[in-house]
């Protein structure tokens, strides 16, 4: 029944991201925060498909991160659907420092772990694989080790 159930979501979640009325969006976004876990809640991204239309291609955006920190950044599963959702995260100097797809083996992942080595401003920016402009959503979470060796006392 639980892989049943979770095919359903899967499922609907792929179809959303085809559709992906703006109504849609809370949806994907509670898929999103649902692949958090342990990490904390920072921010969500609600990217619809006129976002697109009025910045092209891409859609970029600028967060501070930590040193010390992992950040994690959900993504819809996107298995079921041929224009899968791209992020990429460079630093202050605009160099990709992560990715959610291994380009040339077409791997999309729904979550990237990022452990940042300096604070500093970064740069997250979200694409579809097509080119085409679709929308989609995504969460970030973090984990600090600070947090966590509080934790432990």
């Amino acid at each position: 029944m639980r892989i049943l159930f979770f095919l359903l979501i899967v499922l609907n979640a792929s179809l959303l991201i085809a559709q992906c009325k703006e109504s849609d969006l809370k949806n994907l976004e509670n898929l999103c925060a649902s692949k958090l876990k342990t990490f904390e809640y920072s921010n969500t991204y609600l990217l619809p498909k006129k976002m697109f239309t009025y910045g092209g291609e891409t859609i970029e955006f600028k967060k501070t991160f930590f040193k010390g920190t992992t950040y994690l950044i959900t993504l819809p599963n996107s298995s079921e659907v041929s224009n899968k959702m791209v992020v990429d995260i460079f630093d202050d100097h605009h160099r990709k420092v992560a990715s959610n797809h291994i380009k040339g083996h077409e791997r999309y992942y729904s979550k990237i772990f990022f452990p940042c080595k300096a604070t500093s401003n970064y740069f997250i920016k979200y694409s579809f694989s097509e080119n085409k402009p679709s929308c989609g959503a995504s969460v970030i979470g973090f984990s600090s080790d600070f947090l966590k060796q509080k934790q432990k006392k």
